[in-house]
């Protein structure tokens, strides 16, 4: 439980592996979540994506206090059937651009999350016998509300386990080799398909093209290294597979309206 009088900085701009759910008790906050402003009322909840830049700023007059739940995306997964559930967790964890970011206090509280977040930050707090089971589901009741907010909205088609096994090979393929000068052929050739079929299915199932889902894949790679090391822009450039400096200048400034320079200095608005 997160707690600030007045106006002041909670958290600075950093990024981690974890979901990242915030739940306002009392007053206001203003958010940046991958680049985009937001504000955060009481009743209000914003869930941030794993490796998403991210800061919060305390914005009432008076007190202003927050839950924030945090958990890693294997936590939504069972050992007993994870291909199955890969299917309909795979293309939420990968689709980042579509997802709600701000939940608004009624939808919370008409869907009982608001009682759900209570549960887990109790249980927690209390840790009696069972707490780690009983917080593992209050995140699974969590975290279907808020996929099926996302599927209603999205229309995403439900991937069966050889599909999502396959996608998920293109997608590891992509996280390993995001660096070099890679192709949707060497993509398929990975996930032994021919190019026209792979083709297909990366457009059908991912939802987008191969080059637009590698320049997602490397510019958030960058956002992560300008905001946790002192690299150069050049050369955070050259390790995340980007021909020249110019280059990822100019397509980190289409997607994120700034350029990496000024995202690093100027993250706080």
């Amino acid at each position: 439980l997160q707690r600030r009088m007045g106006r002041a900085t909670v958290a600075r701009p950093h990024i981690h592996e974890c979901f990242e759910a915030l739940y306002c008790t009392q007053g206001s906050f203003h958010l940046r979540i991958g680049g985009r402003p937001f504000d955060l009322h009481t009743g209000d909840m914003a869930l941030i994506d794993p490796m998403e830049a991210h800061q919060t700023q305390a914005a009432g007059a008076g007190e202003n206090a927050y839950i924030v739940l945090k958990f890693m995306p294997q936590v939504l997964y069972s050992a007993e059937q994870p291909l199955h559930e890969m299917g309909t967790l795979l293309p939420y964890l990968r689709f980042g651009d579509t997802h709600e970011k701000l939940f608004p206090a009624q939808a919370v509280r008409e869907a009982g999350m608001d009682a759900t977040f209570g549960e887990i930050y109790r249980e927690f707090a209390q840790r009696g016998y069972g707490y780690a089971l009983a917080t593992r589901a209050g995140i699974g009741r969590l975290f279907v509300w808020v996929l099926r907010r996302w599927h209603e909205r999205n229309a995403v088609e439900a991937l069966s386990e050889t599909s999502a096994r396959l996608l998920e090979r293109a997608f590891v393929f992509i996280e390993r080799n995001y660096a070099q000068e890679i192709t949707m052929r060497d993509a398929a050739r990975a996930c032994d398909m021919s190019y026209t079929a792979f083709s297909r299915f990366f457009s059908r199932y991912a939802r987008q093209g191969f080059a637009q889902t590698l320049l997602q894949v490397r510019l958030k790679k960058a956002m992560f290294l300008l905001l946790t090391t002192e690299l150069s822009t050049t050369e955070i450039a050259m390790q995340t597979g980007f021909s020249t400096a110019s280059y990822f200048i100019q397509r980190f400034r289409e997607v994120n309206g700034m350029t990496p320079g000024r995202y690093r200095r100027g993250v706080t608005p």
